[in-house]
């Protein structure tokens, strides 16, 4: 037995070294405890679900699909990331996905997109540098208007008449059925006061768009500005038979007939459109003085309440003895009902409005006329506001006497301070030496209402914007009368993004003119700002029931009415640019009216 222990063990070295050459030893791999990790989702894959998702305008769900792969470099997943961003209304994001995608693929739809977005967000050189670059390339027919639209509309905005001009013929003559360019040349003409061509422009415009109140209205408005007033009667009343609850072609009518001396077919007119629509002040207190002229004392009548129980302001004009010879004419030919009325009417105009209050109220359950009894409720209304804001009017104004005081005699020692000090004193000619001036000046003449409004503007124009609050507060505590300061000290406040403040400023403003048209607008802005979309639309629309010209308003309606009722938008839009000369504004309206049109 011990014989054999010696081959045995030597066997089981041998078997060893064996099985370690041809069986070498491999460590033992554990499995992970936790997850594996997910495979990224196919691309294409994703591209397919997410094309998918844009057929139902499910833009979301496009953003949610795109997301594992949004930082490919695919054209085809960035410019659906863009389209997807741009539905959601995240312009920025849109748009750096659209100039990846152009990065990648020269794709006409990607670049379209890009300069729409541009154009969205007022960007107007890269807009219109891109829509250029497109129209060199090769495209179809409807693609080649679009682009050239595109191009006419932002060299609107950036003052390139010339451009925008050339824009809208290239349409034209690729597509003389479509009403934009027509319409928007007409404008060009107008501003340019200039008819050259209008009749070969008028041979297919005509022909296409005699049925049209944009065509027809623009077409009227621009022989009225040449003077030609015939032929702009009968484009206006062509406008006027199509949409006959529009104001702003009446307003344009009236005109032409005044100016053509046929002052009593003008009254006759108006009287047409008092029936529809009595909100136009200005209009009707014109038109109250013309038919006193005409001896048409019973229209004087209506014409003279409903404008100035719209806006008091007016009763600050010279009305050439309109209201004597109403009271003289109603004493004789008036009834009981209008002679009590009038009596409050005489009141209002003259600031007693605890007793136009108390006068009207009387009257106003026998009152049976429609228009009359609206005229009275106005009165009733507005004297018991005026009344019953004195208290929060009498806080507004001890804050402004406060705060003015301290900033005056803090004005006044920092002026003695660098009086003192050469150093301190701002070089001679520069446009802070003309401001001390300025102030240094008015300070002399602290009683002077006029230079202290005068300096405050003159100062808004140097960039001295605290400055020109200041002396805009001076004028107040002098006379806190004058809503003109009131609406400069909104607009500052404003641009100095203290909306809240530019609200309080304007309230005052309208608290002493109720139906400024400026002051409206402006106010409808401001509110639409804060998230008062009902006291906007109210606003705007009292803007426009006083001047119905006012595209600040019109441009509020648009956005208000842009997500709702795109309709209206654009045809408030479309009033705007037919009235608006504020190339900004303009610009404003043209963005939102390709926004709507790519709905």
């Amino acid at each position: 037995m011990e014989g054999l222990k010696v081959p045995i063990l030597l066997l089981a070295l041998i078997l060893a070294a064996f099985l370690l050459v041809y069986a070498p030893w491999k460590p033992r791999t554990d499995k992970p405890s936790g997850p594996r990790p997910e495979k990224l989702p196919d691309i294409a894959t994703q591209v397919r679900l997410a094309r998918s998702a844009f057929e139902k305008n499910n833009f979301a769900e496009m953003v949610k699909l795109l997301e594992p792969v949004r930082l490919a470099d695919d054209p085809n997943v960035q410019s659906l990331l863009g389209f997807a961003y741009a539905g959601l209304k995240d312009f920025p994001a849109a748009i750096e996905a659209f100039e990846k995608a152009l990065a990648k693929k020269r794709d006409v739809s990607f670049g379209y997109s890009l300069a729409f977005l541009y154009e969205n967000i007022l960007d107007m050189e890269k807009a219109r540098a891109l829509y250029l670059d497109l129209g060199t390339a090769p495209l179809g027919k409807q693609m080649v208007v679009k682009v050239k639209l595109g191009a006419a509309r932002c060299s609107l905005a950036l003052g390139d008449q010339a451009t925008a001009l050339k824009c809208f013929k290239e349409v034209l003559a690729l597509d003389p059925t479509r009403e934009e360019p027509y319409v928007e040349i007409l404008k060009l003409m107008r501003l340019a006061r200039n008819g050259k061509d209008i009749d070969k422009l008028r041979e297919t415009g005509d022909l296409f768009h005699s049925k049209s109140f944009q065509y027809q209205f623009a077409l009227g408005t621009l022989y009225y500005e040449l003077g030609d007033f015939p032929k702009a009667t009968k484009a206006i009343q062509a406008a006027m038979a199509l949409n006959p609850k529009n104001s702003s072609p009446f307003y344009f009518l009236y005109q032409i007939l005044r100016k053509s001396k046929k002052v009593e077919e003008a009254v006759a007119e108006l009287e047409k459109f008092y029936a529809v629509n009595p909100f136009l002040p200005y209009i009707f207190f014109e038109a109250a003085l013309d038919a006193k002229d005409q001896g048409r004392l019973d229209l004087a009548f209506k014409f003279f309440r409903s404008s100035v129980t719209m806006d008091r302001s007016l009763l600050g004009r010279e009305d050439r003895g309109t209201l004597y010879a109403i009271e003289q004419y109603l004493k004789e030919k008036g009834t009981p009902v209008e002679r009590e009325f009038f009596q409050a009417l005489f009141d209002f105009a003259n600031g007693d409005f605890q007793k136009a209050m108390n006068k009207v109220k009387v009257v106003l359950p026998k009152i049976r006329d429609p228009r009359l009894k609206d005229d009275a409720e106005r009165i009733a209304r507005e004297s018991y506001a005026i009344l019953h804001r004195e208290d929060q009017y009498n806080a507004y104004q001890a804050r402004l006497r406060q705060e003015q005081q301290m900033a005056m005699s803090a004005l006044q020692a920092s002026m003695n301070a660098r009086r003192n000090n050469v150093q301190q004193q701002p070089s001679t000619g520069s446009p802070a030496a003309r401001a001390e001036e300025l102030k240094r000046t008015a300070m002399l003449n602290p009683n002077d209402v006029k230079l202290q409004y005068s300096t405050a503007l003159q100062l808004s124009r140097l960039g001295d914007l605290e400055g020109a609050k200041l002396f805009l507060r001076e004028t107040i505590r002098l006379d806190p009368n004058i809503p003109e300061a009131y609406y400069s000290l909104a607009r500052l406040s404003h641009h100095q993004g203290k909306s809240e403040e530019a609200a309080e400023h304007l309230a005052e403003a309208l608290r002493r003119s109720p139906n400024n048209s400026q002051a409206l607008s402006f106010s409808a802005l401001i509110h639409s700002e804060l998230g008062d979309t009902d006291r906007a639309q109210k606003e705007a629309e009292g803007a426009i029931a006083s001047n119905p010209n006012n595209g600040e308003a019109r441009l509020v309606l648009a956005r208000l009415y842009a997500s709702s009722q795109p309709d209206k938008a654009l045809t408030e839009v479309t009033f705007g640019l037919a009235v608006e000369t504020d190339p900004r504004r303009i610009a404003e309206f043209n963005q939102l009216k390709a926004r709507l049109g790519s709905h």
